[in-house]
């Protein structure tokens, strides 16, 4: 969820107070609602696409991974350059985010950004 829409669902609750701000530990708050058997938090990335919301429920998206994270070499040995204090290496992940439930995973568009002032 964008900021955008955050202020949008935020100034919807404000008059009800259905929503309370929980206090994370750098300072920021998060918006939570009731829903179904316990709170759902929301969380806030600027970055998001504006009118869009995405539903992921946590454990949905996993991380599948061939090798671990680990030092790539092709001979086992570190690169040393002729003459200086410097070696070569490099860091290497094989893996890909998967979900074998994706049903679970939501995705609202065509939503109307508000403006600053509403």
């Amino acid at each position: 969820m964008g900021l955008g829409q955050r202020r949008k669902y935020a100034n919807l609750l404000m008059p009800d107070v259905r929503f309370a701000p929980t206090v994370l530990k750098g300072g920021y708050e998060t918006l939570t609602f009731a829903g179904g058997d316990g709170t759902v938090q929301i969380v806030i990335d600027p970055m998001a696409q504006p009118n869009k919301i995405y539903f992921e429920p946590g454990g949905t998206i996993q991380k599948y991974e061939m090798f671990p994270l680990g030092w790539g070499n092709m001979d086992g040995e570190f690169k040393q350059r002729a003459g200086y204090d410097e070696y070569d290496r490099f860091l290497k992940l094989y893996a890909n985010l998967g979900t074998e439930q994706r049903n679970n995973l939501t995705k609202v568009a065509d939503l109307v950004e508000p403006s600053l002032y509403s």
